[in-house]
């Protein structure tokens, strides 16, 4: 072997620029190859990194002209009745509105989801606590989750920031905690808030409607299958519902 690379190395020397040239190329290869494997893995293979994240599925309604509808919280309600393969469905909504109370005001996109919602997903606060029954019960008093990213840009990643009040949307909110780095999934969130907090999501005439398609709010519905269930059996059991739904609701 020693006699292998020596007269590799005289010959390298001897031809530096091709050697260089075989050398960069290899390079590339290699990492290319290995970004490529990277990419795959984590968008094809991987795991989602929470809780059973094997047992996790998103539930999309298809329209004939729209890939994906948003949900309205009354046909989630009927998935929830009318499915027997899933332990949770949760629903996912994302809205936008200016946030009060500490520095200058600015826009944040804000995740609204059921206060079981995180503890479904493994996910606990790396201060304070996460939501509880009673902060999604109506009348609730507001109450708000901070996104690690925004903890530490816009709070410095002040441990004082549990209690802090901050306003949105003419409602005062009680920070309860502040949450681990997250990843993207359904979408990234500067603060997250409950159903009972929102003035839309709270609102019983949004909850009950059924008149337009077109005003659904829920963006994202992901369930969890109970364990053993094949995603191929879900699948035949969300379609019937689906159907059922759509001879019920044809509008």
């Amino acid at each position: 072997m020693l006699n292998d690379l020596a007269y590799a190395w005289r010959n390298a020397l001897r031809k530096p620029v091709i050697s260089l040239l075989i050398i960069v190329t290899l390079a590339l290869g290699i990492g290319t190859n290995a970004a490529m494997f990277s990419v795959a893995y984590r968008v094809l293979f991987a795991p989602l990194p929470f809780a059973d994240g094997e047992r996790l599925v998103i539930l999309e309604q298809k329209g004939a002209a729209t890939a994906d509808i948003t949900w309205q919280p009354a046909t989630l309600d009927d998935f929830r009745a009318q499915t027997t393969v899933f332990d949770k469905l949760l629903g996912y909504v994302q809205l936008e509105y200016a946030l009060h109370g500490h520095g200058e005001p600015y826009f944040a996109t804000v995740g609204i989801v059921n206060d079981d919602y995180f503890g479904e997903l493994g996910i606990r606060p790396v201060l304070g606590r996460g939501f509880a029954p009673e902060d999604d019960e109506p009348g609730a008093a507001p109450v708000m989750l901070l996104g690690n990213e925004l903890w530490r840009t816009q709070f410095g990643a002040d441990a004082e920031v549990i209690g802090t009040n901050l306003e949105m949307e003419g409602s005062a909110y009680t920070v309860i905690g502040v949450l681990p780095p997250l990843p993207a999934w359904p979408r990234t969130n500067a603060v997250w808030i409950t159903w009972a907090g929102d003035r839309i999501m709270s609102n019983s005439e949004f909850l009950n409607q059924r008149s337009d398609i077109s005003s659904g709010i829920i963006r994202s519905v992901i369930g969890k299958l109970k364990q053993g269930v094949a995603l191929a059996a879900a699948q035949q059991e969300v379609d019937g519902v689906a159907k059922a739904l759509q001879e019920r609701w044809p509008e």
